[in-house]
């Protein structure tokens, strides 16, 4: 299969240059016709960060198993009494909603929201904050979106790819996968520390500039023309 994928492809591209070490591994040959070019961007690029920004904490995206959002209650669980000026919003929906609502009443939850499907952007221009707590990813555009509005991102490091987006205590925090105990404590210190977590916010709208989909395409120009 490997040799017939040689074969038939001029260039093999990947999503980030963190899975290439992946591709080495399963076919050393291989992974010399192996390079990566981003998801684009496809946003309009913000020239400044949003002038306001409230202590909203979000999740966007499809209420799916894989997800994991039951694992982001349970840290809440230990963190909405202590901070009640905060609040968290669910945004989507999916097969898992309704077990997420039921488990937010049965934790007895406050300043929670399930908003259902919406379009994000306005909760991107006010949110300080955006938490991933998901099995597995490809390359989350979730995360490039929500900083280019200066959302700082918390995730688990449960893909290769969330270093692409994510540089620990420069534009966001990562957690060692799953452990929740790391999760609450970075969370806090986000939730906290306001001048640490502006200086996030700041790097994030600046690092996710280069997945604009004007760079991308530029990328994909010279791939091309270079076959």
């Amino acid at each position: 299969h490997f040799n017939e994928l040689y074969d038939l492809s001029d260039r093999i591209l990947l999503l980030s240059p963190h899975y290439l070490p992946l591709i080495q591994r399963m076919n050393e040959f291989l992974s010399k016709k192996t390079g990566y070019i981003y998801n684009p961007n496809t946003y309009t690029l913000q020239q400044e960060l949003p002038k306001k920004k409230s202590k909203e904490i979000i999740v966007v995206g499809r209420c799916h198993k894989s997800k994991r959002v039951d694992r982001l209650l349970k840290v809440w669980d230990s963190l909405w009494r202590e901070f009640p000026d905060w609040h968290l919003t669910i945004i989507g929906d999916g097969p898992e909603k309704e077990n997420l609502i039921r488990l937010s009443a049965n934790l007895k939850l406050g300043n929670i929201t399930f908003t259902g499907f919406q379009d994000p952007i306005s909760y991107y221009q006010q949110a300080y904050i955006i938490c991933m707590t998901s099995d597995f990813e490809g390359f989350p555009m979730v995360l490039v979106e929500a900083m280019q509005f200066g959302c700082v991102p918390i995730v688990f490091e449960s893909f290769e790819s969330v270093r692409d987006t994510v540089l620990p205590g420069i534009t966001g925090e990562i957690v060692k996968p799953f452990n929740l105990k790391e999760y609450r404590e970075k969370l806090t210190k986000l939730m906290k520390y306001d001048n640490y977590r502006e200086e996030l916010s700041v790097a994030a709208f600046e690092h996710v500039k280069q997945f604009d989909i004007s760079n991308i395409v530029e990328q994909w120009e010279h791939l091309l023309h270079s076959l």
